[in-house]
């Protein structure tokens, strides 16, 4: 009966591979459908079914390559089918998640860096046809002279910023492309019968202390007066941020939990977080980090990593 359930398992991966990785990119608003992709390698790759993966592999990047070229090709082997084979394998060595995702991010994170000029370039070009649509659209006579004023002002911050903080934006969404990953792959593994580290409920969440050391190398790159570094080092910083938290986010879940808060006043203490974004933006990157450390729970947290 087990048998017949992996094989199910390991037939549905294979076409999920086959199917969805083409596809996503075909169709843009289809790229979230990527991530059913990610968990076939990352289940095949875990269930040791090599020769399944492998041709479902080749099925998928025949057919990225005759709709969207070899740019897609490279973007699939190096952005999604490398990255959830090192998340399998880092998961089977019986290490979290967070450590799983990081190793698995560390490929599309250099392959935006490597290509940042690119990037910089088709955002910007993006930028001039966002004022070319204001200019041109019906906004002059739909709008005071103030508010166009504003509208255009609004436009060109957007698009000076973007290049910055567009890799940031990437990766944090790659993130949640591996997260979701792994966690249902995570499912499956169990499900087929196979043992893997199980990932912890979301109030023991915990980062690990050692990335403290990239954190303080972002830090000193955004002191430095290099400006290649800088942009760099924001945008590590704010990718940091957000992970560090939703940890705190973390042990506050943990601490309302464990101290049987009532359920207005979690709504009341969430809805503050939510309305003073800048305090929370401080505040709980802070505690998280500090967590890492002196372990606030005084437990041995299943960290993401």
């Amino acid at each position: 009966m087990l048998t017949d359930s992996r094989q199910r398992i390991d037939y549905v991966c294979a076409l999920a591979i086959a199917l969805f990785f083409p596809l996503a990119p075909r169709h843009p608003p289809l790229t979230m459908l990527s991530v059913l992709g990610l968990i076939g390698v990352y289940y095949l790759w875990f269930a040791r079914q090599y020769w399944l993966l492998a041709l479902s592999i080749l099925l998928a990047l025949v057919g990225t390559l005759m709709w969207r070229g070899t740019a897609a090709g490279i973007v699939l082997i190096s952005g999604m089918v490398v990255p959830a084979m090192v998340m399998a394998f880092v998961r089977g060595k019986g290490f979290g998640a967070t450590t799983a995702v990081v190793a698995g991010t560390v490929f599309p994170a250099i392959a935006i860096a490597v290509n940042y000029e690119f990037f910089a370039r088709m955002l910007q070009f993006l930028g001039v046809e966002l004022r070319q649509m204001a200019l041109t659209s019906q906004m002059p006579g739909a709008y005071t002279l103030q508010q166009q004023s504003l509208v255009i002002d609004t436009i060109n911050g957007l698009a000076d910023k973007l290049p910055y903080y567009f890799p940031a934006a990437i990766l944090l969404l790659i993130v949640a492309m591996f997260g979701v990953s792994v966690l249902i792959g995570n499912y499956l593994v169990h499900t087929a019968g196979f043992f893997a580290r199980p990932i912890s409920e979301f109030s023991l969440w915990k980062l690990p202390e050692w990335l403290v050391i990239p954190l303080g190398v972002a830090v000193i790159m955004v002191l430095t007066n290099q400006s290649a570094l800088a942009i760099i080092g924001w945008n590590a910083l704010l990718f940091f941020a957000a992970l560090y938290s939703i940890c705190g986010l973390s042990l506050l879940e943990y601490v309302l939990r464990t101290r049987r808060f009532p359920t207005a006043a979690k709504i009341a203490i969430y809805l503050f977080l939510f309305l003073t974004q800048v305090v929370a933006g401080i505040v709980l990157p802070l505690v998280a980090l500090l967590d890492s450390k002196f372990d606030f729970r005084k437990i041995r947290a299943k960290q993401l990593g």
